[in-house]
């Protein structure tokens, strides 16, 4: 049976869906219970649900902001290019260390994550993508030469040349580091981020003024109706009491002339 699998982002939420149901049985469920059972930096957490006959594997991103869309508030210099690759080689050594698939390692640029709090990247693993480690890096080289500040010589430099090592199938990136960036780098990204922060919540309170200014029309037409119809009331029953006085003027007119013709 071929396997289906696709990824969207949903309430803070990467979402995984596959047609194929794994169990204890597969031979990369071992994988899957590596990442979920352990805290591995650089990964984002993972758990397992079932929904419409589909396994579902959902992993917390609330608050970060994907690669693809910061590069779309920002080209990437030279240095956060560092940063990125750094945590690159990070997931490398995680996958060494807990004998995990490097196929696993999703570098779609749609689904690595800017973590703001930790001041760091953050992928997903999925021990059943379908996508090969050499197509995985490629895009990712590929999309990083579209992203890159070409303004900066350090940037175009590394970029290219990771472009080349990736072309080769040579995946070692450590040997493209730069040291001592990060405290510039996580702070320029950390600005883009606390923009677009600032933008959500400038649209939140165009929002809710707009709410409020609903509510007051709407509370000031209900307090004039009623003033309309209270004062109806009161005009009407003056009304009432006008006629009922000229019908007793009337009436006692009468009376007195019938006493006046007996009399």
């Amino acid at each position: 049976m071929e396997n289906y699998i696709n990824k969207s982002i949903k309430n803070g939420k990467l979402i995984i869906n596959d047609s194929v149901v794994h169990d204890e049985t597969d031979d990369k469920y071992y994988e899957f219970q590596m990442i979920t059972g352990n805290e591995i930096p650089v990964f984002l957490s993972c758990s397992k649900i079932f929904l419409d006959e589909t396994e579902q594997y959902v992993y917390d991103v609330n608050s970060m902001i994907c690669l693809s869309e910061l590069a779309k508030k920002k080209s990437l210099t030279g240095d956060e290019l560092n940063i990125l690759i750094e945590s690159v080689c990070s997931c490398q050594e995680m996958i060494k260390s807990y004998l995990l698939s490097p196929e696993g390692l999703i570098l779609d640029p749609d689904f690595v994550f800017f973590e703001r709090s930790k001041k760091t990247f953050r992928y997903a693993f999925f021990p059943w993508d379908n996508e090969d480690t050499y197509s995985s890096y490629t895009k990712l080289a590929e999309f990083l030469l579209s992203a890159i500040d070409y303004s900066d010589e350090q940037a175009i430099d590394m970029g290219y040349d990771i472009y080349a090592s990736i072309l080769n199938k040579d995946y070692d990136l450590s040997k493209f580091l730069i040291k001592d960036t990060e405290k510039e780098v996580t702070e320029s990204i950390e600005d883009v981020h606390i923009s677009i922060d600032t933008e959500e919540k400038k649209e939140r309170k165009r929002l809710n003024t707009f709410s409020v200014v609903c509510i007051s029309i709407n509370s000031l037409i209900f307090i004039l109706m009623l003033t309309v119809f209270l004062w109806s009331r009161r005009l009407f029953r003056l009304w009432i009491l006008f006629v009922n006085l000229n019908y007793s003027k009337i009436d006692g007119m009468i009376i007195l002339r019938i006493k006046r013709r007996i009399l």
